[in-house]
């Protein structure tokens, strides 16, 4: 495929100009099924043509990347429920002392 004998490409920018794009391959990467987050791509400035091997070999690793990106989804969620978690238990313990301080001075 040649980008810049795509009308689909031809003027886009990254090809008319620097980096002078043409070839440009893509998978969607999608997490929870139907949540399209952007996609795994691959560039190049000479045309370059995709056997249906190597385009499902670049799917695959799109795959890998979305399992990455859920796992470190997962990683920082886990990480902010334990902060949330933290600030919560200091909060009440604040307030505990806070209404201690109070009692002992009636």
């Amino acid at each position: 495929m040649n980008a810049k004998k795509d009308n689909r490409f031809a003027n886009n920018p990254l090809v008319v100009d620097v980096p002078n794009i043409r070839f440009y391959a893509a998978c969607p990467l999608t997490i929870e099924k139907n949540y399209h987050i952007g996609a795994f791509c691959i560039m190049d400035v000479v045309p370059r043509y995709l056997s249906n091997q190597e385009f499902n070999l670049l799917c695959d690793i799109a795959r890998m990347a979305e399992r990455e990106l859920i796992v470190g989804h997962e990683t920082f969620a886990k990480k902010a429920s334990r902060i949330v978690d933290k600030v919560r238990f200091k909060l009440i313990k604040v307030k505990f002392e806070s209404e201690e301080k109070r009692d002992e001075r009636r």
